[in-house]
């Protein structure tokens, strides 16, 4: 929903169907962060979504956001720097003592994903064709089959710790 009203009953009927530990994605939004500082006054978990600028972060972070999903490679796109406010949202949470964590969302590649970590994000979310990524390295498989290659000369081919 886009009304606040509305983004607070549909946050509460979520937690009655799955359990009150999910963090309830609310877009950065003028009604949006007053949904925010509402389900926080209950003590509802809150993902603070959409963020394309600072300014929204900053927000969301007033509202008491648990977590702020900055969309990297959108804001990138609109031809901002997402690692910039990525980086300066970590100064603030960290300078100001907020509880508040940046999951950064929005990838298109490791780089990305490399650099939100760098810049300080504690979180993200990506989709699995970027993730495999991070794992599309010939070394790795090299170096299981090595170790696989080893394993065998002492113990026999195929046979593996539950043969034993």
């Amino acid at each position: 929903s886009k009304e606040c009203d509305e983004i607070v009953k549909e946050a509460h009927r979520i937690i009655e169907e799955i359990d009150d530990q999910v963090y309830i994605k609310v877009p950065v939004s003028y009604e949006g962060v007053k949904a925010i500082k509402q389900l926080k006054s209950e003590g509802v978990n809150v993902t603070a979504t959409a963020v394309y600028d600072l300014m929204q972060a900053y927000m969301a972070l007033a509202a008491g956001a648990d977590y702020i999903a900055p969309y990297v490679n959108r804001i990138g796109n609109l031809g901002n720097d997402p690692m910039e406010l990525i980086n300066e949202l970590s100064n603030r949470i960290v300078q100001d003592g907020y509880d508040c964590k940046i999951l950064a969302a929005s990838f298109k590649g490791v780089q990305q994903v490399r650099d939100a970590f760098n810049y300080g994000s504690q979180a993200i979310t990506a989709p699995v064709e970027v993730l495999k990524q991070i794992f599309a390295n010939p070394s790795i498989e090299k170096a299981v089959n090595d170790f696989n290659s080893d394993w065998y000369d002492v113990y026999g081919e195929g046979k593996g710790i539950c043969d034993l």
